[in-house]
């Protein structure tokens, strides 16, 4: 009966461990054929667990051997989702049922060839940013920006995010965005309002988590050597003439 109890404790750990779940299984049965009390814990179980819990066409054969007249459930087919809902499902990190955090990460990257669509147009472009470096923010598809975005893009978003402090923005996630893009932009020189926007992003992200003060760090460094990749740009020595 403690074997049934552990069952019954760890279900989450057995029902995600197909090995374990067969080897508990594989003492419990022969128990259950002599001991009509583990057998009707076990039923009880059962039923229970197949009402319930989303579980593999394996575990689901063994528990239906101790409940009789359990309907088959028909297989649920899982929603299919729009790139905005699965956008907002990943910056909330509300779940839907039948997906996973990477089963919708790895959705959206399949649909698009580019993290941002539709950028000409303001008002999504604006939906998009907020999906994206909204609290808590998709630090995923901020790491495949420099991969998946083209530098005109990167340049618009820049520029959105420099104009005005977004304070429903979450600053760690924009300033990891800084950080992996600021080099490609070392063509421009931002403004002094530029300038204190950024500052108040990493200020921000360090106020609200001292423990990404190295990532802050990391950003004044890879400003510096944009601004120093482009003052050199700029200082062509004139070549002697013939």
């Amino acid at each position: 009966m403690a074997a049934v109890e552990h069952l019954e404790g760890n279900l989450k750990f057995f029902l995600g461990d197909r090995e374990a779940f067969n080897l508990i299984f594989a003492v419990l049965g022969p128990c259950a054929k002599v001991y009509p009390s583990i057998k009707s814990r076990l039923s009880t179980f059962s039923a229970k667990v197949l009402k319930s819990a989303a579980t593999s066409p394996a575990i689901e054969e063994h528990l239906r051997q101790y409940v009789s007249k359990v309907p088959v459930s028909p297989c649920q087919k899982k929603k299919d989702l729009t790139d905005e809902e699965v956008l907002v499902a990943l910056c909330t990190n509300n779940i839907i049922p039948g997906y996973s955090r990477a089963l919708l990460l790895d959705e959206l990257l399949q649909r698009r060839i580019e993290i941002f669509t539709r950028v000409n147009e303001p008002e999504e472009l604006d939906k998009q940013m907020l999906a994206i470096f909204g609290r808590p923010g998709i630090e995923e598809l901020v790491a495949q920006m420099p991969r998946r975005t083209p530098l005109k893009t990167i340049e618009m978003v820049f520029l959105k995010l420099l104009a005005v402090f977004n304070p429903n923005y979450n600053p760690c996630t924009v300033c990891m965005f800084f950080s992996l893009n600021v080099i490609r932009e070392f063509c421009r020189i931002w403004t002094i309002p530029q300038w204190v926007c950024v500052a108040r992003y990493m200020v921000e992200m360090v106020m609200q988590e001292p423990l990404q003060l190295k990532m802050a760090v990391d950003l004044i460094e890879h400003l510096s050597i944009a601004l120093t990749l482009f003052f050199l740009s700029k200082a062509q020595p004139e070549t002697d003439p013939v």
